[in-house]
C-alpha cells in the first residue's frame, strides 16, 4: 500500500492502457513537425518510466506496490494525452476512474458485514 491506497493488479493493466493511449495518439500526429517538437521528449520520458517500472509480471503479483508507481505514471500519460489532443483541437479523453483509498475499503467493507450480520434480524413481511 501507499499513501493509503491499496495497489491493486488492475492500476498497472489501466496504466498499461493510458500508456497506449499516449502512444497512438502520438503516432497519429508524428508527421507535425511542431507537434514532434513540442511532445516528443515528455512521450519519451513518460514512456521510458513506465518501462524502467514494468515488468510482465507486474500484474500477476496481488496488491504490488509497483503498480501505484505505475498508476502514477499512466496519470501522467492521461494528462499528456489531453494536452496533445487539445493542440491539434480534439477534445480530451475520459479521465480513468482513481482507485479507492484504504479508508473507503474499510468503510464499505464494514457496512456489508454490518448487513450480513444484521440480516436475520430485520422483519420480514
Amino acid at each position: 500500500m501507499s499513501n493509503g491506497i491499496m495497489c491493486t493488479t488492475t492500476m498497472c493493466a489501466n496504466a498499461k492502457v493510458q500508456l497506449a493511449q499516449m502512444q497512438e495518439t502520438y503516432k497519429n500526429y508524428a508527421n507535425d513537425g511542431a507537434f514532434v517538437a513540442r511532445f516528443k521528449p515528455s512521450v519519451d520520458s513518460i514512456q521510458q518510466a513506465f518501462d524502467d517500472n514494468y515488468s510482465v509480471f507486474s500484474e500477476w503479483i496481488p496488491f504490488n506496490p509497483t503498480c501505484c508507481a505505475l498508476q502514477d505514471i499512466g496519470n501522467q500519460a492521461e494528462d499528456m494525452n489531453n494536452q496533445m489532443l487539445s493542440y491539434v483541437g480534439a477534445a480530451p479523453i475520459t479521465p480513468t476512474p482513481k482507485p479507492m483509498d484504504i479508508n473507503s475499503l474499510l468503510l464499505v467493507g464494514g457496512v456489508i458485514v454490518g448487513l450480513i450480520v444484521l440480516a436475520p434480524y430485520i422483519p420480514r413481511r
